[in-house]
């Protein structure tokens, strides 16, 4: 599983006799809302948004998600969203624009979402911790969205703390981003002008793996 395939895996894996192995390519290893408030410091510091506009982007989203996970009225977090905003726009309170009505109508509707709602409470340690099957884990060192030292570490952390280190293969590539391609700053802008569609190295790392750990 990649990505979110990668989170869902282990819930799929978990006391199921069907799956011999799992490979987790760019998998999270922590609750959503922390992959999210980290993608997001490194896909904005990627773009050039200077530390003090990524801070304060990250309190007010920090905000934001605080008022969504305890059921706050909708007009709460409609004024936080569109702080948050305006921030990310360069417009001031009093400036009124069809396009930033259409971002924070944007916006809200994202978080709003279920799909979002899951993703910000759903931790995978749980299940990483029950699973019986052998687990390859890799990321690439330029991935910005879901960063190899905040959750391929973790991974490792889970694997150890549960005593089977041993049914654990963590790889971290050195200058592959979140698609396993060779990049220059793992930024999203870069992925579809890189020919390579993914690394022949991890294939044949992962091709391996497989063969000798399926029964």
């Amino acid at each position: 599983g990649h990505s979110e395939g990668g989170l869902i895996a282990p819930f799929v894996a978990k006391g199921n006799a069907d799956v011999e192995c799992v490979v987790l390519l760019a998998g999270p290893g922590v609750p959503g809302r922390e992959v999210l408030m980290r993608q997001m410091r490194d896909l904005s510091a990627a773009g050039g948004l200077d530390d003090e506009t990524i801070d304060k982007q990250s309190v007010m989203m920090e905000r934001v998600y605080d008022l969504l996970l305890s059921e706050a009225d909708e007009a709460d977090v409609r004024a936080e969203i569109e702080k948050l905003v305006r921030l990310q726009l360069g417009v001031g309170p009093e400036e009124q624009d069809r396009s930033i009505t259409d971002a924070v109508d944007q916006t809200h509707k994202q978080v709003t979402g279920p799909w979002w709602q899951q993703f910000l409470t759903l931790d995978p340690r749980p299940a990483l911790r029950e699973m019986t099957q052998p687990v390859m884990a890799l990321n690439g060192s330029l991935d910005l969205q879901v960063a190899a030292d905040q959750n391929l570490t973790e991974i490792e952390r889970v694997f150890e703390e549960a005593g089977k280190s041993d049914q654990l293969t963590a790889i971290e590539f050195e200058g592959l981003n979140h698609l396993f391609q060779p990049a220059t700053t793992g930024s999203m802008d870069e992925y579809g002008q890189i020919e390579t569609t993914f690394d022949e190295g991890v294939i044949e790392k992962m091709a391996s793996w497989i063969i000798e750990n399926v029964r």
